[in-house]
């Protein structure tokens, strides 16, 4: 197992460094720019999109440990690619929770590429915070939506997605086609950080769609979903705060001023070190959290969730003082340690807000207690 952990972060790693690295800055520009397919074909056959499903749902069946080592490899150069790998895991992983292998193998079975792959999902909402959802409506066999539905990821890229929507029972899952009719997609929305994950609105007009599950349980649904993917989100976050120390290290070394490199300077020594703290600290967390996630041992659900927390805090944390390390220029676009600085919050908001996120996690540790 260690084995293959290692060969897929090296194979993830070096994907990052030959094709994100070098267009990183302008990967970033996009929608102003058009948007980077080929990276995220290589992506499709590198086998990510599939690398955690299981073989029923037409994946290989490695587990989300495996995925997550290989989105912390590509986000220490570009956190990007991986927000889409997470945005499509996350609906793949609502459908399983839902029972929906049938979908999910349909969907293995009749994608030719990685666009008619992708299912857009809400990523940076949880059902607590989903108020004003479409209104459900049964059309003989088939539901029919009618509404908003803001910020689905990656909704410009995908073929399908899957959105939460009010029907006379509850808020559900309900899964539907984006070419079809009375669909209507928004311009892409610019949001912080991730700009490669590309973010869009739905406007539907009572547009087909099918009930996931059967029945209107949006919520728990989602915390089961999301709690096994708390650590890939962890992962992802860890990436961040590698690349970001790694160039801060470099910058130090290199940059000379008074006579010597600025590493020598012990204010600069003494954020370096921290910085180092933060990246062992939370290397050793997500080990941890990944070994409970795969063994399931009990109160795993608040121990990986405390684990994705205190990671995602951190890469926020770090990155902040990484743009520090280079001064002046680390807030320029040119150098990596300003989009990191944006994609870490951007990462702490993956599955909630932090205030919601903070609350499900206080839920969850109350109900384990309770258990035991």
């Amino acid at each position: 197992m260690e084995r293959q952990l290692k060969m897929v972060k090296e194979t993830a790693r070096d994907f990052a460094r030959r094709r994100l690295v070098g267009q990183r800055e302008s990967m970033d520009r996009y929608p102003d720019e058009p948007y980077p397919m080929g990276a995220l074909d290589i992506a499709w056959e590198m086998d990510l999109f599939h690398m955690a499903l299981p073989e029923s749902c037409g994946g290989l069946g490695l587990g989300l440990p495996t995925l997550a080592c290989a989105l912390e490899a590509l986000s220490e150069a570009d956190a990007g690619i991986a927000a889409v790998v997470f945005a499509d895991t996350l609906a793949a992983t609502i459908l399983q929770e839902a029972g929906e292998t049938a979908l999910l193998q349909q969907r293995a079975e009749s994608a030719k590429g990685v666009g008619e792959w992708l299912m857009a999902v809400p990523l940076y909402d949880h059902p607590r915070e989903s108020e004003n959802g479409p209104v459900a409506e049964r059309d003989g066999d088939t539901w029919r939506l009618t509404g908003t539905v803001k910020s689905l990821s990656p909704c410009p890229l995908a073929a399908s997605a899957l959105v939460m929507g009010r029907s006379p029972y509850g808020l559900g899952w309900f899964s539907l086609a984006l070419d079809g009719e009375g669909v209507t997609l928004s311009d892409p929305v610019v949001n912080m950080g991730l700009n490669t994950c590309p973010v869009a609105d739905l406007t539907l007009a009572r547009a087909p769609a099918r009930m996931v599950g059967g029945e209107p349980v949006a919520g728990p649904l989602f915390e089961r979903a999301a709690c096994q993917l708390e650590p890939l989100a962890a992962a992802m976050a860890l990436g961040i705060m590698k690349g970001a120390f790694e160039d801060a290290w470099d910058y130090a070394k290199n940059r000379h001023q008074g006579g010597r490199a600025i590493v020598a300077w012990s204010e600069v020594t003494r954020i370096l070190s921290e910085m180092a703290l933060k990246v062992e600290t939370s290397s050793m967390l997500l080990e941890q959290a990944l070994r409970a996630l795969a063994s399931r041992p009990e109160r795993w659900e608040a121990q990986v969730g405390a684990a994705s927390l205190h990671i995602r805090q951190s890469a926020c944390d770090l990155s902040s003082d990484a743009v520090q390390i280079l001064g002046g220029v680390g807030y320029m676009k040119d150098f990596a340690q300003e989009k990191r600085f944006r994609d870490a919050h951007q990462v702490r908001s993956l599955l909630g807000s932090a205030a919601i996120s903070t609350l499900t996690f206080i839920h969850r540790f109350k109900a384990e207690r309770k258990r035991s």
